[in-house]
């Protein structure tokens, strides 16, 4: 069973690959006109999880660092249509957010605090258990 991290690893090697080509307007180099190949595709993983020394978590803990923060975040806007009975138009979404998870996998409480809180603020929020799920979510978000 692959953990979270290499599920992860995958999905953002996509995204620098895959996506990179295929969704130019959301790559780095061309918003930034940067003049160093950075090469990457506009999604990053916020430095939580994993285990460090007490002092480095204390330090990054005073720096801001929170428990639960979501693992990947796409800062892209997207719009997609809504139709009601009264109202056509658009929803605006600030961005995209995933939690990742391997497999069978449980998001903790404050985890599922902060989806709730990208959620009130209109972003699109996803847990996925696999690459290729998070893949679809964006894939999906970005059509």
């Amino acid at each position: 069973m692959k953990s979270e991290h290499q599920i992860q690893t995958e999905v953002i090697q996509y995204c620098d690959t895959v996506l990179a080509r295929k969704y130019p307007q959301y790559h780095i180099n061309k918003h930034l006109k940067c003049q160093y190949n950075m090469g990457h595709f506009a999604i990053y993983a916020p430095p939580n999880g994993g285990k460090r020394a007490r002092i480095t978590g204390s330090t990054l803990k005073k720096e801001g660092q929170r428990r639960g923060v979501p693992d990947l975040i796409m800062p892209i806007q997207q719009y997609a249509p809504f139709v009601t009975e009264q109202f056509r138009g658009l929803t605006i979404f600030p961005g995209l957010i995933i939690e990742m998870k391997k497999p069978k996998g449980r998001t903790s409480k404050e985890q599922r605090e902060w989806l709730a809180f990208f959620e009130s603020q209109g972003y699109q929020t996803a847990v996925c258990f696999s690459a290729q799920e998070a893949i679809d979510v964006i894939e999906g978000y970005l059509k």
